[in-house]
């Protein structure tokens, strides 16, 4: 079935909260079509682009559900939904380095955030790279240096 997937990053609000000298007024969605396909025991998700779908590779998925949930989790936390890092990783099952690793993707700079989205990530970025390869740095700048 198709549906939109829409990404919506608050950068005036990530800026506040990583205490960047000049904040970002601006707020980034992206909108794309997409589909879930079954090939097999494969899964895959396309984003239509144009007069075709395009595949994206199992990684790229998975750093795009990494960050998703990070920016679902952190809104929780802020509206209070949940009290803790600790409440939320006993809630999802895992432990509490785990979140705390992944709820760091909420803080991923706006133009990796879009290279993963549009598949363009250098081939090394990964879930497992982001979370226990690197010290994910605060600064957006630092991060894209890094990252590139």
């Amino acid at each position: 079935s198709e549906a939109d997937l829409k990404l919506s990053i608050m950068t005036p609000a990530l800026s506040e909260r990583l205490q960047l000298p000049e904040p970002s007024e601006a707020t980034l969605d992206l909108t794309f079509s997409c589909s879930l396909r079954r090939r097999g025991q494969t899964l895959t998700l396309q984003i239509e682009g144009g007069d075709r779908a395009r595949s994206i590779d199992p990684n790229t998925k998975l750093l795009i559900e990494a960050v998703a949930k990070a920016h679902h989790w952190w809104e929780e936390i802020l509206a209070g939904q949940v009290g803790s890092l600790r409440q939320l990783a006993e809630r999802e099952g895992i432990n509490v380095s785990h979140a705390s690793r992944l709820i760091r993707l909420a803080f991923l700079s706006p133009s990796i955030v879009r290279q993963v989205l549009e598949g363009r990530q250098a081939p090394h970025l990964s879930v497992e790279f982001l979370t226990r390869r690197i010290d994910l740095p605060h600064e957006w700048a630092e991060q894209e240096r890094l990252l590139a």
